[in-house]
């Protein structure tokens, strides 16, 4: 019942994002020869922003809500209570554009929503007034969610302290594309309609990962048979691993599989993004910091609880715990187990900017344990659950990926929005000529 289920959740969300993507494709077109020739022109941020600063006093050693930023473009929320160590805080209005000092590089870039108005920040948290006359504050959202400019903000953060803050004035000089006003409108309205797939992709998985749960349960429930309690640390051996010095290129570019966590997807890792060299991995910590095949890799920093199985001998940065099973679980069995409770292991996560969650909280993590044979037939049955998971989670990374580089043509004008008014193209017309391979998949 439950793979039927996720087989027609899977077919209804294909359909949807067909019919979503006929109607943004029609908002788009081919520049005119003569903008062939030339990108937007481009201003300094700060020629466009003026910094807001409305402050209020507070009581020292009282707990305050603050506003937060979210990496990736995915908005402000309202933080946890807090005891700020100042005297004062910030007041942010609706419309506002924020971010987040630490950490840029990762998009911490956001308008603040109508909900937030009047939120309190701390002094991490820049505020910008945006003249609307000029410059779009979402449209301002959209160029610090470009992959090329996050890509050329970590490139000017080489060799620097991975949380060296991006101050103001880094902002300000900052330079963005400028398109015509309604220009910069439509493109903030034809990104929205892709972001509404990506997140009716975020949420079909999302629910098919809580589907996955309660039926490794019921599993459980129907084997008849007695069930084991335990913790992580009683069915494994866990490790964690490190990472070599960035600027040292004797340790990159080696034959050593090393894995970080964007590696950790599917169910098996063979193939890493990255190698490193024998010095690297002496330099973390030598043949301790290699698991061998049928080790369980678990991820902890920002994306927590993303689970794989190593196929080959790998090394991994510090922000994967790797379990080696003992006789208790087979490999297989605990992934599937982690798998299924990744949304529980989410809840233990904590941070101000990224949420983690420490090794001693894995270890203490609770396991239901069958017999041996009971386990292979659970992992036997949820396969074809876990397959249809795995497909919709490629569907969405590929939509992702079609995101980032549809914004970046927008952005560099390889292609431009048809504003509304202008004469209709035909659907021929539209995809000819266009870098649709880059961004449809």
């Amino acid at each position: 019942m439950g793979s039927r289920l996720l087989s027609q959740n899977g077919k209804k969300l294909a359909l949807n994002e067909k019919l979503r993507r006929q109607e943004w494709l029609k908002s788009l077109r081919k520049p005119a020869l003569a903008a062939l020739m030339s990108e937007w022109p481009t201003a300094a941020v700060g020629t466009h922003v003026t910094q807001r600063v409305d402050k209020v006093a507070i009581s020292p050693g009282s707990e305050y809500d603050t506003m937060g930023v979210r990496w990736y473009g995915k908005g402000a929320y309202l933080r946890p209570p807090s005891r700020p160590k100042t005297t004062k805080l910030n007041v942010a209005h609706e419309g506002d554009f924020v971010f987040c000092r630490i950490d840029v590089q990762n998009g911490p870039f956001a308008v603040v929503p109508p909900d937030l108005d009047g939120a309190l920040v701390t002094n991490e948290f820049p505020l910008y007034a945006v003249d609307g006359d000029v410059l779009d504050a979402q449209f301002l959202a959209l160029c610090f969610a470009s992959q090329g400019a996050l890509d050329q903000i970590g490139k000017k953060r080489d060799g620097r302290d991975g949380r060296a803050r991006w101050k103001e004035h880094d902002f300000e000089a900052w330079r963005i594309p400028l398109p015509p006003l309604d220009v910069q409108g439509r493109t903030v309205e034809v990104m929205g309609a892709v972001d509404a797939t990506v997140t009716a992709l975020e949420a079909e998985v999302s629910a098919a990962r809580t589907a996955r749960a309660a039926l490794v349960d019921q599993l459980l429930v129907d084997l008849g048979e007695e069930v084991t309690d335990y913790v992580m640390d009683d069915v494994a051996d866990w490790t964690s691993g490190g990472t070599p010095k960035a600027d040292n290129p004797a340790f990159y570019s080696g034959e050593i599989p090393w894995a970080i966590i964007g590696d950790v997807r599917g169910r098996y890792v063979g193939e890493t993004t990255r190698r490193i060299t024998k010095a690297g991995l002496d330099a973390i910590g030598g043949e301790r910091k290699l698991v061998q095949p049928g080790a369980v890799l678990v991820t902890m920093y920002g994306t927590i609880g993303r689970s794989a199985i190593t196929t080959v001998p790998t090394a991994t940065n510090q922000a994967i715990a790797r379990g080696v099973p003992n006789e208790l679980v087979t490999a297989e069995y605990l992934r599937l187990w982690i798998s299924a409770r990744e949304a529980d292991l989410v809840k233990l996560g904590e941070g101000k900017t990224q949420q983690n969650i420490s090794k001693a909280k894995i270890l203490q993590f609770p396991i239901k344990v069958p017999k041996p044979e009971s386990q292979k037939r659970v992992v036997d049955i949820m396969t074809t659950v876990d397959d249809q998971i795995d497909s919709l989670e490629r569907e969405l990374a590929s939509m992702a990926g079609a995101r980032a580089a549809l914004l970046d043509s927008l952005l560099t004008r390889e292609i431009e929005v048809v504003l509304p008014g202008s004469d209709e193209v035909d659907e021929e017309e539209i995809t000819q000529g266009l870098p649709t391979d880059r961004w449809l998949g």
